[in-house]
């Protein structure tokens, strides 16, 4: 299987997905989904803000190379797809692997965000959970955050005891 990159009209590359796959097509968009809590008067409202990571809309083309020029211009003529993306004269194929990389890539990046979201939620009193280091994978209260260090309250050796262990190493347990 080979891909396609969709270049869209600005701003629409959901809407185009969205056309794409009412159509029975494999249409991704690399992108990273955030929530966030936002006070409106007595009531909180929570909000989903999605970060496009690039202008493109990626479509799992035929197999068939005979079939792929009349899909193409079936997959052009949707509204709000401006264009595709040429390597020379030729739309630039993209093979699966290169897709399974990026799919894989923006899975971590997404994890990476929510850690650095946990890491910030560190609170005193709050539970904390080292994710490396010797003492990974312990749980304790937090005792003391500064900006590089948490001071831990776990259970070492039979007895409860502070350590501490570097912030970034640090993520909240909650």
């Amino acid at each position: 299987m080979t891909w396609i990159a969709l270049t869209t009209a600005p701003n629409k590359a959901r809407a185009v997905r969205k056309r794409l796959r009412r159509r029975g097509e494999s249409a991704y968009i690399p992108a990273m989904v955030a929530k966030r809590i936002i006070p409106k008067g007595t009531r909180t409202r929570r909000k989903r803000f999605i970060t496009v990571l690039m202008p493109y809309v990626l479509v799992k083309a035929p197999e068939h190379a005979g079939v792929r020029a009349l899909w193409l211009h079936g997959v052009l003529s949707i509204k709000g797809v401006s264009g595709v993306l040429h390597a020379g004269d030729d739309p630039a194929w993209i093979p699966d692997h290169a897709i399974e990389e990026l799919r894989a890539e923006v899975a971590r990046m997404v994890l990476e965000a929510s850690a650095a979201r946990h890491r910030r939620w560190l609170r005193k009193g709050g539970k904390a959970v080292v994710k490396a280091g010797s003492l990974a994978g312990r749980v304790g209260t937090v005792q003391w955050v500064t900006a590089k260090r948490v001071g831990l309250e776990a259970r070492l050796f039979g007895a409860a005891r502070v350590i501490t262990v570097e912030r970034e190493n640090v993520e909240s347990a909650a």
